[in-house]
């Protein structure tokens, strides 16, 4: 009996996540949506970022997606950026969050947000 009830309880709680995902195909529409204010992406991104994806889990307050940035602001970009020891990753700090930014091919970045529970 107590089985029966278990089984369910777990899959309800599994299913309770905060994930907000959300697509910007321009950077202006990302400004618009204060993606930047909220602190999801450092506003160091230039005005020609485009596909733009975000995943934030509200839950764990971490984010990670991904973007485009075509050359010559991507070098401008990464100009902004710490490099770490691995070939074409970055980090970025400011204030209680750190990103961790990797370039791809493509001009593809990908990245990942720490960031410390308020």
């Amino acid at each position: 009996m107590k089985t029966k009830l278990l089984l369910p309880i777990l899959l309800l709680l599994s299913g309770c996540s905060d994930v907000v995902s959300d697509e910007y195909a321009t950077y202006e529409l990302a400004q618009q949506d204060r993606l930047f204010d909220r602190g999801w992406l450092p506003d160091i991104l230039p005005s020609s970022t485009s596909q733009i994806e975000v995943n934030n889990d509200l839950d764990i307050n971490t984010s990670e997606g991904s973007f485009v940035i075509n050359e010559p602001q991507l070098s401008e970009f990464i100009a902004n950026l710490m490099p770490t020891s691995s070939k074409g990753e970055y980090h970025f700090t400011e204030d209680d969050k750190t990103w961790a930014f990797k370039v791809e091919g493509n001009s593809i970045i990908t990245y990942t947000l720490n960031k410390a529970k308020d």
